[in-house]
């Protein structure tokens, strides 16, 4: 539902293109437009990343998600996950970390935005969805 529907329909309301499978192993990617130049018309190569994407349904494998976006230069990288407010609150805390020691040119609160969206069930409303955009000082709530 994630890939097939729900980032398709995000990334045509940014009018932007989406690839909604595994892209260097990352869930899906939105980009501008394909290297066709040098890899034809049929080529899956985007000239660059404009979002890096990981959704995990579970919270607990999210770390390494973290950890895999950092080693992508692109103007924003998502984390999509699932959990209570205790879990979120220490998540966010863990990832503040992780997103810390990777960013050795101290750009990511400026250049290359870290979000991390968070869904939680509610059984009479559906999803509610709760964004954080990192800082340097800690993660701010959208």
């Amino acid at each position: 539902l994630m890939r097939g529907v729900v980032l398709p329909r995000a990334a045509a309301l940014l009018h932007i293109n989406s690839w909604p499978t595994d892209y260097y192993t990352l869930d899906s990617i939105f980009f501008i437009e394909r290297d066709t130049q040098n890899f034809g018309v049929h080529a899956t190569y985007a000239k660059h990343i404009e979002v890096a994407i990981e959704h995990e349904n579970v919270i607990a494998g999210t770390p390494t998600e973290i950890n895999k976006l950092q080693l992508f230069n692109s103007p924003l990288k998502v984390l999509i996950t699932y959990g209570s407010d205790a879990d979120q609150q220490h998540y966010l805390r863990l990832y503040h970390e992780m997103i810390g020691w990777a960013d050795v040119f101290d750009d990511i609160s400026s250049l290359r935005r870290q979000l991390v969206i968070f869904g939680q069930n509610a059984p009479s409303e559906g999803i509610i969805w709760t964004a954080y955009v990192y800082d340097r000082v800690g993660f701010i709530k959208l």
